[in-house]
């Protein structure tokens, strides 16, 4: 029998679903190359309570019923590139897999804080992003919105904007379950605190987290920018493989432009 995969993204909001009009297509286009079904979740269907909207993405818990092998989730503010290669096939069964980003984070605060609420665990796994995700049905679980570790730690008294995010308890639930992990690499899940931005486009998934992006001007202007690039063959080759050519693109865009004016306005 043939596998089946889906690809799943969030976008829930305005902004989000302005960017999704970039990103989406090409996220559906390398969902086809994959043989994989492509699934916007576009609406609040989880308890209140919950708070965050990103907390939505536990909605995937849906797809786990069996119906997919695996699932790969994406955050809508990724951009994905046409060289990107298949994941579904690269990633075993029973694996959890993303991009470790230990030493960029706050990773050390959210371990503390997690552990604090939700009990010690023996912590071996890399701090990941959870903007990039691949999983199958053995982490069914994990996603479950009623997770009595999930429902604690929403709950508790410390709960705040900044750190009680779905990216700790995710964290915390691949160590809690005991999860055989992957790191995919920052090719997968390339944000921008790697600062040579010129060369992003040798990377596979370009992730725009955070209000600033990669560079200057707005992050919708951004990703909308850059989902042109991975649209194009000639402007993707030549971003891809020579970055004196995206470096002096990125200069002489207007958002550039604009910020180099508004620095030297007196």
């Amino acid at each position: 029998m043939t596998a089946k995969y889906v690809v799943i993204t969030l976008a829930i909001g305005k902004s989000f679903e302005e960017m999704g009009k970039f990103t989406h297509p090409l996220m559906k286009r390398y969902a086809e190359k994959c043989n994989a079904e492509f699934i916007v979740l576009d609406q609040r269907k989880l308890d209140k309570d919950l708070g965050l909207v990103t907390y939505e993405k536990f909605q995937v818990f849906d797809y786990l019923d069996g119906t997919f092998d695996k699932v790969l989730f994406i955050d809508t503010d990724v951009v994905v590139c046409p060289n990107a290669p298949n994941l579904f096939e690269l990633c075993p069964p029973g694996v959890f897999a993303a991009a470790n980003e230990e030493k960029y984070s706050m990773s050390k605060a959210h371990k503390l804080i997690t552990q604090r609420v939700l009990g010690a665990v023996d912590w071996t796994r890399p701090y990941f992003n959870s903007g990039v995700m691949i999983f199958d049905r053995k982490h069914k679980d994990m996603f479950n919105p009623e997770n009595p570790i999930l429902r604690k730690w929403i709950s508790c008294e410390e709960n705040n904007d900044h750190i009680m995010s779905d990216q700790p308890i995710l964290n915390y639930l691949v160590n809690h379950e005991n999860y055989d992990f992957i790191d995919l690499g920052y090719k997968f899940n390339r944000t921008r605190v790697l600062k040579d931005t010129h060369n992003r486009f040798k990377s596979y998934f370009i992730h725009y987290a955070g209000p600033s992006g990669h560079r200057y001007g707005a992050r919708l202007t951004q990703i909308k920018s850059d989902c042109e690039v991975a649209s194009s063959s000639t402007l993707f080759f030549l971003s891809k493989n020579f970055s004196i050519f995206r470096w002096t693109a990125d200069r002489f865009c207007l958002s550039f432009i604009e910020y180099v004016y508004r620095k030297i306005k007196p």
